[in-house]
C-alpha cells in the first residue's frame, strides 16, 4: 500500500475532530515549507480559523445531507394561476424535509385555496414567501421550518411548531377557532406590522415558544394567551385581555402598550 493510501485509511479511521487536527498539522507543515519557515502567529491563526470554519461547514452539510435530500429546484418560483406551481401545497412537496443551501423565494401571484403544511427544512437557506397582497383561504401549519412570510392574508389559523418564522405585513383571521396564531415546541415567531382577528385568543404560545412583536393590531376578548413562553413587544398591541402563566415579558406590563384595534 502506498503512502497516500495509508494516509487516507488513517484519516478515515479518525473522528471528524481528530481528522481536523491532523489536517491542520499537515497543512501547517506544508505552509512552513512553502513560506520558507514563516511562523507569523497571526497568519497561522487566521489560516487555522479558515480551515476550521470550512471543515465545520463541510461536516455540517455532510451530516445534514445524510438525513435530508438537497433541494434542487429554482431559487425563485411563482405560485398560483399561471405560475410555476398551481398551489402552495404542490410547491411544499418540493421543499419539505429538504436541505436548503441558500435562500429560496416563492412569489404568490394569485389567491390560493387549500390547507398547507411546510415542515422539516434544514441547512443555511431560508424560505421566503412573498404574498403580493393575496389570500390563502386554508390553514397553514409550519413545523420546524425557517420561513419568512410577507404581505399575505390568511382566512384560517396559522400553527407553528418549532422553527423560526417571521411574519411581515400579514393578516390572520382565526375563523372563530381557539387561536389565530398558535405557536409551541420552542417556536420563535417574529411579527411586524401584522393584524389578527376572529379567535378566542389572537395569539397563543405554549411549550417554550417566543414572540417578538412590533406594531400589532386587531381585537378580541383576549389578544394573548401564553404559558411557559417569552414575549417581547414594542409599538402597538391588539385590543383585548392577556392571560399569562410562567412567562418572561418585555415590557413587564404588556397592557402599557398602545392599543391598535384596527385590521386593514
Amino acid at each position: 500500500m502506498n503512502t497516500r493510501a495509508r494516509q487516507r485509511v488513517t484519516l478515515n479511521n479518525l473522528s471528524e475532530p481528530q481528522q481536523l487536527r491532523e489536517l491542520n498539522r499537515q497543512l501547517e507543515w506544508v505552509w512552513s515549507q512553502l513560506m520558507g519557515g514563516l511562523t507569523s502567529r497571526s497568519f497561522s491563526e487566521a489560516l487555522r480559523e479558515d480551515i476550521a470554519r470550512q471543515a465545520a461547514d463541510d461536516a455540517a452539510e455532510r451530516l445534514l445531507t445524510g438525513f435530508a435530500e438537497k433541494y434542487t429546484g429554482n431559487a425563485r418560483v411563482t405560485i398560483g394561476a399561471g405560475g410555476d406551481f398551481a398551489t402552495l401545497g404542490a410547491f411544499a412537496e418540493t421543499v419539505d424535509n429538504r436541505l436548503l443551501t441558500s435562500d429560496v423565494t416563492a412569489e404568490i401571484v394569485s389567491d390560493l385555496s387549500g390547507s398547507v403544511r411546510l415542515s422539516g427544512m434544514t441547512g443555511a437557506g431560508r424560505l421566503e414567501i412573498e404574498g403580493g397582497g393575496h389570500t390563502l383561504t386554508g390553514s397553514l401549519s409550519l413545523n420546524g421550518a425557517r420561513v419568512g412570510i410577507s404581505a399575505l392574508s390568511f382566512a384560517a389559523p396559522v400553527t407553528v411548531s418549532g422553527g423560526d418564522v417571521r411574519f411581515s405585513g400579514v393578516e390572520i383571521d382565526g375563523d372563530g377557532e381557539e387561536a389565530a396564531l398558535d405557536a409551541g415546541d420552542g417556536a420563535h415567531c417574529r411579527l411586524e406590522n401584522c393584524g389578527l382577528a376572529n379567535a378566542v385568543s389572537l395569539i397563543r404560545l405554549r411549550g417554550g415558544a417566543s414572540l417578538d412583536g412590533h406594531g400589532l393590531r386587531g381585537g378580541g376578548s383576549r389578544w394573548l394567551d401564553a404559558e411557559h413562553a417569552a414575549i417581547r413587544m414594542s409599538g402597538t398591541r391588539p385590543a383585548g385581555g392577556v392571560q399569562l402563566a410562567a412567562c418572561l415579558c418585555a415590557p413587564a406590563d404588556l397592557s402599557a402598550l398602545t392599543v391598535d384595534s384596527g385590521v386593514s
